[in-house]
């Protein structure tokens, strides 16, 4: 960012309120990636942007062989599984924090050995302050083991981090593995893909292991008993989180709510959710598929009024940001800004009053 563009963004960006912890952990290590903008107009609208921002790689990974997930056995083709969301305000799944449901669970036992006899595991994303990811709400309960496999198949972690791997802005990711005895071990690694997986002192190369881990809850739903229409919405609360790990695009959604606020940093008072008519959810993701175009709203930096959260059975979240009469979501490589017209816009602004 050069020195003018960067004293622009200083102008209209406020400083971050003090975090401690896990949480300031997470923020040193986020880096959001923009696409280049140029001119002072630019700069506020890359300020409204950064909320929204999108984690783009801007290098090449080394090419390590990623682990191939243990086929599921067929005994496991009649199982149940549903979400199990954390509190309100807080992104994915309950057993992601500790009893106060507020902060996040980031040790557990640790030793030389990561052993087997998973029962259950939950993938966890960092979406905590008004950015980042959110994991599935539903655990994983068939053969939670292909974790362990998975991740004792890493090559074991470089001396250094390859050229050009900048983990330390890269969006963490936890993995709460639950034992029958009790016992919970927890695996962390990066967005980045050259960015190491850890378990305690064990340090794994983590090239390809958070796509193995999503492609594991992706085998688990393409068998299971799908949830109730409504629990997916009923599961979703005003989380800051900016986008899921789980694959989401507006084509898989289902029902939503609209959020008239969201906690920049996470409270104990829950945020009033509206839930919105599945007919009008219909409509909301057809023309924003159809009407869409890359860019960003035309509002000032402060001007959000709110955000839809749209979600598919299990809970997995498609936000869009409302400006005024504008609306602006996170597209497969950029940042989209959509302006409904006519009766539609008309039902919008009376649903979303």
């Amino acid at each position: 960012m050069n020195d003018k563009l960067h004293d622009a963004f200083k102008t209209v960006v406020p400083e971050a309120p003090e975090t401690t912890g896990w949480v300031a952990g997470a923020r040193r290590k986020r880096r959001n990636k923009q696409l280049a903008v140029g001119g002072a107009a630019a700069a506020v609208t890359l300020a409204l942007a950064v909320p929204l921002a999108m984690n783009l790689s801007v290098f090449q990974p080394v090419q390590y062989a990623s682990p191939t997930p243990t086929p599921t056995q067929a005994t496991n083709a009649a199982i149940t599984v549903a979400p199990e969301p954390a509190r309100d305000g807080m992104p994915g799944a309950a057993a992601c924090f500790q009893e106060d449901g507020f902060t996040p669970i980031t040790e557990g036992v640790t030793g030389p050995e990561l052993p087997t006899g998973v029962t259950k595991a939950y993938l966890c994303g960092d979406g905590l302050q008004a950015f980042g990811t959110s994991g599935p709400m539903d655990p994983l309960v068939t053969n939670p083991d292909r974790i362990v496999e998975a991740f004792l198949a890493l090559p074991a972690a470089p001396a250094a981090p390859p050229e050009g791997c900048g983990y330390e802005a890269a969006a963490p990711y936890r993995v709460i593995l639950e034992y029958g005895n009790g016992e919970k071990r927890v695996l962390t690694g990066y967005e980045e893909d050259c960015a190491d997986a850890t378990h305690g002192t064990t340090k794994k190369a983590g090239y390809g292991f958070q796509k193995t881990l999503v492609g594991l809850w992706e085998d688990q739903r393409s068998f299971a008993s799908a949830p109730s229409p409504d629990a997916g919405v009923q599961a979703l609360t005003c989380t800051p989180a900016q986008y899921s790990m789980m694959p989401i695009g507006l084509g898989d959604v289902t029902t939503g709510i609209f959020c008239s606020d969201l906690p920049i940093i996470p409270t104990q008072e829950p945020v009033e959710k509206v839930i919105l008519d599945d007919a009008l959810v219909a409509q909301i993701a057809d023309k924003a598929v159809a009407e869409a175009v890359p860019g960003h709203p035309e509002a000032l930096p402060g001007g959000e009024s709110g955000v839809i959260v749209l979600t598919n059975q299990w809970g997995d979240i498609f936000p869009i940001h409302r400006f005024g009469h504008q609306y602006s979501f996170r597209g497969e490589n950029e940042m989209m800004v959509w302006t409904p017209t006519g009766e539609l816009a008309a039902q919008l602004d009376a649903a979303l009053s």
